[in-house]
Order: C-alpha cells, then sequence, then structure tokens
C-alpha cells in the first residue's frame, strides 16, 4: 500500500530521506498520561520486523513510559532532531528498529524505523481499542481493533460516489480509518483517499494528485452527485 495517510504523509515521506546522523541528535522525553492504553492494529507498508497484515498489540504506559510491542517492552523514550521532532521514539536495539508514535488516545499513528539506515519499514494507525494496560503479555486475545463507521449523511455520499464512479471508488475500498480526527476510505486501484471530517469532504491521490483537496461541505457535495444521478437518469 501507498505510504499515504490524510495528514500525515508528506512529513513521514520526506522524513524517510534523512540520513542517520540527523536520527543521532537525541532528547530524552516523557509520554502523557493521557494517551496511556491498548492499541491492537494491523501492520502495513512493509514487510519488516512483521509480514503485511499482522495484527500486533502496542501499549503505551504513561506511568512508566514505556512501549510495549507484542510483548516486548521498549523504554526510554526520546525525541529526534529535525524534520522528525513531533514524534516520540523507543528504540529495539536486539533488532535494530525504532518505533515512533504521533497522535492522541483517539486516532495514533505509529511508523517503524530501520534504526541504521533511517528509513521507514512500516506503519500501523487507528483508534485506541481500550485505556487499559494488561501487562506487556503480547497479543491480546479478547480485544479486538474498534469497527469505525462513517455518519449517515457521509456513507449516503460515499455510496453514491461509488454508484456513479466505480472506476475511481470501487469495490476494493478499505474498511474506515481514521488519522488525525479524519475518518476515510482508501482505493487501492485508483489511489484515491477519500476523507471526512467536521462536515467537510476530502480527496487525496490518484487523479486527484498528492495534495489533499476540500472540496467543501458534505451536503454541498452531495448536491453534486445527486444532480449527476438525476441528469444521467434524464437522459435514459
Amino acid at each position: 500500500m501507498q505510504r499515504f495517510t490524510l495528514w500525515s504523509a508528506t512529513c513521514l515521506l520526506a522524513a524517510s530521506f534523512l540520513s542517520s546522523a540527523a536520527f543521532a541528535q537525541n532528547t530524552v522525553t516523557t509520554v502523557p498520561d493521557s494517551v496511556t492504553g491498548t492499541w491492537i492494529l494491523k501492520y502495513e507498508g512493509g514487510s519488516v520486523p512483521f509480514a503485511a497484515g499482522t495484527t500486533v498489540t502496542l501499549i503505551i504506559d504513561g506511568t512508566t513510559d514505556t512501549l510495549c510491542v507484542n510483548g516486548k517492552a521498549l523504554g526510554n523514550p526520546f525525541r529526534k532532531s529535525g524534520s522528525l521532532s513531533a514524534l516520540t521514539f523507543w528504540s529495539d536495539t536486539a533488532s535494530g528498529f525504532d518505533y515512533s508514535w504521533s497522535g492522541d488516545a483517539g486516532s495514533a499513528e505509529f511508523v517503524v524505523w530501520d534504526s541504521a539506515t533511517a528509513k521507514d519499514k512500516g506503519y500501523f494507525y487507528g483508534a485506541r481499542s481500550s485505556a487499559a494496560t494488561t501487562g506487556c503479555t503480547g497479543a491480546s486475545t479478547t480485544l479486538t481493533p474498534p469497527v469505525l463507521t462513517l455518519d449517515a449523511q457521509s456513507q449516503a455520499l460515499m455510496n453514491l460516489a461509488m454508484e456513479l464512479y466505480p472506476s475511481l471508488f470501487g469495490s476494493d475500498g478499505t474498511e474506515v480509518r481514521t488519522t488525525q480526527g479524519y475518518l476515510y476510505r482508501y482505493f487501492p486501484k485508483s489511489g484515491i483517499y477519500v476523507g471526512f471530517k467536521d462536515g467537510y469532504v476530502f480527496l487525496l491521490g490518484g487523479v486527484f494528485g498528492t495534495i489533499i483537496l476540500n472540496k467543501g461541505p458534505a451536503s454541498s457535495v452531495r448536491k453534486v452527485l445527486d444532480d449527476e444521478k438525476s441528469s444521467r437518469i434524464s437522459i435514459k
């Protein structure tokens, strides 16, 4: 899958080209208690250190400032200089990978980096599954990733767009995902992302280019689609 999300894609893609020298300047940091909890997410965008599609349990404990990755506790969080200064990192020196976190309790993105080359290898993203920290004991057998849904207006708009423009918004679309307050779906065949936030519709990728486009209020976009459907019916 392409390394794009609705908000953080540009900075992360740019950051993947930074030299390892730039990553050497680290500053000790802490984790806010407000983000303590468990995320159960699928690994995407790469094949190491996990196979693509692997479900991994990630636990952030704000009281100990640790990140637990499938039962392995990583301590001593730090920040790196330059473009990545907003991210919180933990290093797994045994495996040679760093893990970064950004976001909040509602939506977070975890990226895996090669410690030696400073290249991003893959990522997890999504909403927190639980506020609990059940211990660093590996993948949970009781919690499941939360199912995200669009509101009725956004879902109706999405259905209409898929009906009218199947080459752009086909049946290959992913489930609803979230990042930085957006709810969105990705359509791999066309490379398009459709996002919803605060009642507005956003498009990114494919024929719409690499800059996020604000298409206006969902109600206005829905009217345009309704008019298009009506015009097609009248022609018939």
